[in-house]
């Protein structure tokens, strides 16, 4: 009897101690979710040491033109409960998932990378009219438009963090800077003088460095994600699946890729 008396006394101590604030486990940081391979990168690289989680939710093997059959197909209530969504819906209205998110979080805010969602907002550059709307984030100067949109946003979200998040976003765009005047300073000295694709939703990245474009296999480079046997080939990554590289790592790529041509 005292065995079941004492035992009773140390079930109902751990009850109150679990309950008691302070005691509690640590509760978990503000959360984001994404669908996108290119927002999970920017994501990751503005919200390191804020305490901010980033998930990105569909499986990873799939390909950016197979994420919205997963979107279609998804069950709602699997998803999880988040107070952020990195999105580009503005823009490429395929990977919308802002409805489903909000059925379980009234309160997730939509933090869209493409369009910022306030009067007179920054927004990317498209050339539409010459093809560049697809991978438009390969001109990296539209990924500081899109870093830029997400820093003002998380910071306006979640104030605590908004040092890290400017400090994280002032080191990403001068990496993306330096990346820039690198491929414009290689094109020069090898006396690149027109590209060509060979995938048209590489447009931006052609535009990027305003040299003429021609049709494959003319021009002086041809720009792909893959090597072209007989050709001289700027091999990119385009950023349609999940990395595990940091957003240095992709950048090194982007100018190694475009130096291997030789």
């Amino acid at each position: 009897m005292k065995f079941r008396l004492k035992m009773a006394s140390l079930c109902f101590c751990f009850y109150l101690f679990a309950w008691v604030p302070g005691v509690q486990a640590e509760e978990a940081g503000p959360r984001l979710v994404t669908v996108t391979p290119v927002l999970q990168l920017l994501g990751e690289t503005l919200v390191m040491e804020t305490g901010i989680e980033l998930e990105y939710l569909p499986p990873s093997r799939l390909p950016l033109n197979r994420i919205p059959a997963w979107l279609y197909r998804v069950d709602p209530g699997d998803l999880p409960q988040a107070d952020g969504l990195l999105t580009l819906e503005s823009l490429v209205t395929e990977l919308a998932i802002y409805p489903a998110l909000r059925r379980k979080n009234i309160r997730i805010v939509p933090v869209d990378a493409a369009q910022e969602l306030a009067p007179g907002g920054a927004q990317v550059s498209l050339h539409p009219e010459r093809g560049g709307q697809d991978y438009f984030w390969l001109d990296l100067n539209n990924m500081i438009v899109m870093l830029n949109i997400m820093s003002r946003d998380l910071s306006r979200l979640w104030p605590d963090a908004a040092a890290q998040l400017e400090d994280n976003r002032r080191t990403a765009s001068a990496a993306i800077q330096r990346a820039a005047m690198q491929v414009d300073e290689h094109l020069f000295t090898q006396q690149i003088s027109s590209l060509s694709l060979s995938d048209a939703r590489l447009t931006p990245l052609a535009l990027m460095t305003a040299l003429p474009l021609e049709e494959a296999p003319g021009g002086d480079l041809l720009i792909a994600p893959s090597p072209v046997e007989g050709q001289a080939t700027w091999v990119v990554e385009p950023l349609n699946r999940p990395t595990q590289l940091s957003l240095q790592a992709w950048l090194d790529g982007l100018v190694a890729g475009l130096v291997r041509h030789q």
